[in-house]
C-alpha cells in the first residue's frame, strides 16, 4: 500500500483557503483519488460552501463525476488524532494499533506543551508519535 499524502491549506483570513480546499478535494476525487477533506473552522464555511453536513466521523460525499471517492470530516478536537490515524491507515490495522499504543499518544493530556493559541495538544502528540 502506498502511504497517504496530506495536504494542508493555511493562510490569513479571506485569502481563499475554503474555496481552494474544496476545489482541490473535488479535483483529486474526480481524478480517481480517495480524498478526505477536513475542516476545523467552527463557522462551518467549508460545509456551507460544499452544501453538505460534516460531522465528527468521515462521511462519503457524492461526486457528479470521476472515479475516486470524496469524504468530509469536521473532527472533534479531543478525538482528532485518533480519527485521522484510523482513516489514513484503515487498510493497515497493525499500524493503527502501534500508533494508538505509543506511549506518547497514551500519555495523559496534562503532559507536554499545549498550543498557546488553542490550548490543544494534538499537534504535539502527532509530531512525537511520528518519531
Amino acid at each position: 500500500m502506498s502511504h497517504p499524502e496530506v495536504i494542508v491549506c493555511v493562510g490569513g483570513g479571506g485569502v481563499g483557503k475554503t474555496t481552494a480546499s474544496a476545489a482541490f478535494a473535488l479535483a483529486l476525487a474526480n481524478s480517481g483519488y480517495r480524498t478526505l477533506i477536513v475542516s476545523i473552522d467552527p463557522a462551518r464555511r467549508l460545509a456551507d460552501a460544499m452544501g453538505v453536513e460534516l460531522g465528527t466521523q468521515a462521511r462519503a460525499l457524492s461526486l457528479d463525476s470521476g472515479s475516486g471517492q470524496l469524504y468530509g470530516l469536521m473532527p472533534n478536537p479531543e478525538d482528532a488524532f485518533r480519527t485521522f490515524v484510523e482513516f489514513l491507515f484503515e487498510e493497515e490495522p497493525e499500524a493503527v494499533e502501534r500508533l494508538l499504543q505509543n506511549r506518547l499518544y497514551r500519555a495523559p493530556r496534562s503532559r507536554g506543551p499545549r498550543n498557546p493559541r488553542t490550548g490543544d495538544d494534538e499537534p504535539h502528540l502527532a509530531r512525537n508519535c511520528r518519531a
